[in-house]
């Protein structure tokens, strides 16, 4: 029979590969930076490998079709340090979803897994903010909101792609990973309500592979 440590270790290593903790969910918050011409933006993200990042495809698109110059960074901000560079690597349009290559990335990272669809009511939904830095904030799944909605994003039409959560997820946060309570990804933070308490994810249940770097 199994020793009571060994059962303890056992029960860790399960909670482990479930998911990220609370601490990695943080450490793998990524501030991304968006040139574009004149312009400057900054969104959020997260690292799911030391050098890919996921965040919302509108957070690395130009207004009027230049090309980005686009930089990543983690930790307390610092704007003395060095940037890496990113680029876009996958783009996927209908999820309004982006995976960016990180330049000499040396990123904190964890293995993510990418959890079941959120449903309405659950209350044990997180969200990593890039604003306020690396705020976790916890959301409930709110019912989805009809079709033409003053929160409808621009570029996420499909209302079975639409997760709406009751949570102040401000501008500057799209792009952020929310989890489920076992620390499974389940949608990135695709638009935000000014001086409103919810917000949208766009889930990736569809397209778990986006998790993992080639």
């Amino acid at each position: 029979m199994p020793s009571t440590a060994a059962l303890l270790t056992a029960a860790a290593l399960t909670i482990a590969c479930a998911g990220r903790s609370p601490a990695q969910e943080v450490e793998a918050a990524v501030v991304v930076a968006v040139e574009c011409g004149s312009a400057f933006y900054m969104g959020t993200g997260v690292a799911v490998s030391p050098d890919r990042v996921l965040t919302a495809l509108h957070v690395v698109t130009c207004e009027h079709g230049e090309d980005p110059t686009i930089g990543v960074y983690q930790g307390e901000l610092d704007m003395t340090s060095r940037m890496p560079r990113a680029r876009i690597e996958v783009v996927l349009p209908r999820l309004d979803a982006a995976r960016l290559v990180v330049e000499d990335g040396d990123l904190d990272s964890s293995p993510v897994d990418v959890g079941p669809r959120p449903r309405v009511g659950d209350p044990d939904l997180t969200v990593v903010t890039a604003d306020p830095l690396w705020q976790v904030k916890r959301c409930v799944v709110q019912p989805t909101q009809p079709m033409g909605s003053s929160a409808e994003p621009a570029n996420v039409r499909l209302p079975e792609l639409r997760v709406m959560v009751g949570c102040d997820v401000e501008p500057g946060n799209s792009g952020g990973a929310a989890y489920d309570s076992r620390g499974r990804l389940v949608g990135l933070v695709s638009w935000t309500v000014r001086s409103s308490e919810f917000g949208g994810l766009v889930p990736l249940q569809d397209v778990p592979w986006i998790t993992r770097a080639p």
